[in-house]
């Protein structure tokens, strides 16, 4: 299909093991590998020049011959209030995470029956194996540990770079799985993903060398982050600004109450109101019209959904229904200027300045009283979101 790169290696225990149907955990899949199948799937990946992510420290934790280290590092770095202050409570303890499980008194060590234990040990092998073969067969395997806010920062990536040359990778392999091939495989190598001239200058500087022990990684001396080097000490305003996105199974629409809004169109349903017409015999002005009294505004779609931090004075595309003339449009809470197609189209125009800052920020439309249908609602409409990614 021409996918570049794959994360979580998905469908690769189900594609080499002997027989799929018996086995529903992935490192019992991996556990009956079949040799066949798993060189025709590497040739396969190699041909289309196919990139996996295999995000060992997600598929399999607790196997690692270092797990065991692993929490204590994890533990030692959950003992700083300093660090907690970026974890709300329901984070740590709401999920089966590693951090929620440490705080309340528990390892991700597998436990239970010896058979089943002794299987999926060596599923994990297999699972290593593979991706080893893959690499040495020509193919390409990246580094990632699934690091999201309930993930110990900066210690995943580093504990995930240990598997990797637990797994057969040399020292010099894995940098590059974490730097330049990452890079290449999203056509980003022109700048990043080496040290070169007329690159960013992103750069993690360490103290001793990683090429004798890779777990010299930890030992970080400074960070230069597009040439500034970059203030490690704790300070108590940061926050992460993606905090309430959520998890991603649940989902982060761009447009909230999408159901209100089909029901709130339903309900108003009539005959279509055209630009430049208004309603009780009111002129519509600026392309937008003025009845006397404001319908409920909605919010259908919202595009772009995604700007990155810095970017220029940009204008979002609003379509949705029950903009009138008496209506103002509020950005994180602060009100906008905007530029009416029709009744159901705004261009939103925010200012450079309003993009400086990375975070999720909630945009919608309030119609001024008198309301023409206040049971559904004072005027506001469902929100919509923005995303401003960080630059890098």
């Amino acid at each position: 299909m021409g996918f570049d790169y794959l994360t979580h290696s998905p469908g690769v225990a189900e594609t080499i093991a002997k027989d799929r149907s018996k086995w529903r955990n992935e490192l019992d899949l991996y556990a009956d590998l079949d040799e066949s199948k798993a060189q025709a799937l590497i040739k396969l990946l190699v041909q289309h020049k196919a990139t996996l992510v295999p995000n060992f420290i997600n598929i399999a934790p607790g196997y690692s011959k270092n797990w065991k280290r692993f929490e204590d590092e994890e533990a030692k770095l959950f003992s700083d209030p300093n660090i907690l202050a970026f974890y709300p409570e329901a984070t740590l303890l709401g999920r089966p995470t590693i951090l929620g499980l440490m705080k309340r008194g528990f390892s991700r060590i597998p436990t239970g029956d010896p058979a089943v234990l002794a299987r999926r040990r060596q599923g994990y092998q297999n699972l290593l194996r593979f991706h080893h073969d893959l690499l040495r067969a020509g193919g390409r395997v990246l580094t990632g540990g699934n690091t999201q806010v309930q993930k110990a920062a900066g210690l995943t990536i580093l504990h995930e770079a240990e598997v990797f040359v637990e797994g057969g990778f040399t020292p010099m392999e894995t940098i590059q799985a974490a730097t330049k091939w990452p890079a290449e495989a999203m056509r980003v190598q022109d700048r990043i993903g080496s040290i070169e001239a007329g690159k960013l200058a992103d750069l993690l500087v360490i103290s001793a060398d990683p090429l004798q022990d890779i777990h010299n990684l930890q030992k970080i001396d400074t960070i230069v982050f597009d040439g500034k080097v970059v203030d490690r000490r704790y300070h108590p305003w940061p926050s992460d600004p993606f905090m309430d996105i959520g998890d991603v199974i649940f989902g982060n629409p761009p447009v909230e109450s999408l159901a209100w809004v089909v029901a709130l169109k339903k309900a108003m349903q009539g005959p279509p109101q055209q630009a430049g017409e208004g309603e009780g015999g009111q002129e519509a002005k600026g392309g937008l019209p003025d009845p006397p009294a404001s319908p409920p505004p909605a919010i259908e779609t919202i595009s772009p959904t995604l700007v990155t931090e810095g970017s220029a004075t940009t204008t979002l595309t609003i379509k949705g229904s029950g903009f009138v003339r008496r209506m103002q449009v509020f950005f994180n809470g602060r009100s906008v200027p905007y530029r009416a197609v029709s009744a159901t189209e705004l261009q939103v125009i925010l200012d450079a300045a309003l993009l400086r800052t990375p975070g999720k920020f909630d945009l919608v439309v309030k119609n001024q009283p008198p309301m023409a249908n206040p049971d559904w609602g004072n005027g506001t409409s469902n929100t919509a979101h923005l995303l401003v990614n960080f630059k890098y």
